[in-house]
Order: structure tokens, then sequence, then C-alpha cells
């Protein structure tokens, strides 16, 4: 009786370790990837067709990749001089994904950690 009550006891906090870290792992992955797709979908389109809507939606499908929802990924596209849209600028695409803590009954979520990654490319580079 007392072993499997100590099991349990050691089992639980181990195994919410482990799916945590690997929550932090799908979060790691789907930051870098979603900037670097954003930034690859700047460059391969020429800048007077580019359409920062577009560019977002294609930084997010690689954080669905990882199992993250729309809500959980946060993509800024920035361009320093304002203009996104002339040939030549540079632009940069940041991707922030944050890791909660399984709830935790009478302690609610805690955040964690925040990831973020950003990607910086030239607008219509290679098209």
């Amino acid at each position: 009786m007392e072993f499997s009550v100590l099991s349990v006891i050691l089992l639980v906090p181990i195994v919410i370790f482990v799916a945590v870290l690997a929550q932090a792992q799908a979060a790691s992955f789907a930051a870098v990837a979603a900037a670097q797709q954003g930034s690859q979908v700047i460059a391969n389109v020429p800048a007077e067709e580019l359409n920062l809507a577009s560019v977002e939606a294609a930084a997010r499908l690689p954080a669905a990749d990882q199992g993250l929802s729309a809500d959980e990924v946060e993509i800024r596209i920035n361009c320093p001089d304002g203009t996104c849209q002339e040939s030549g600028a540079v632009a940069t695409v940041t991707a922030v994904t944050t890791v909660d803590l399984p709830r935790i009954p009478l302690l609610g979520t805690f955040r964690v950690v925040q990831m973020e990654h950003s990607s910086t490319v030239v607008v219509g580079r290679y098209a």
C-alpha cells in the first residue's frame, strides 16, 4: 500500500515535468518555423503583390503543425521604414509562443516560458 501511494506521489510530478518539456519544445519549433515561413513568403512575392494578411496566415501554418492554435501564436511583421510594399525594403517577421503549466487544482495555470524568434529578409528578394 505504501509503495503504491509513494509511487503515485513521485510519478505525477515527473509526468507533468515531461509534458511541460514537450510543450516547450513544440513551442520553440513553432516560433522558429513560423518566423522563417513568414519571411520566405515576403522574400518570394514581388513587393507590389505583397499582402501582409497572407504572410501572417502562412506563418501560422507551421505553428498549427506543432499543435498550437491560432490564438497561441502572435505574429508581428515590422518594416523599419514603415513600408513593406517597396522592393528592397527590409522586413522582420517575429513569432511569439507561450507555454503554460497544466492547470493545477486550486492554483490555476502559470505561464512557464515565452518563446520568440525573429527572421529578417529583403522584400521581393527572390521574386
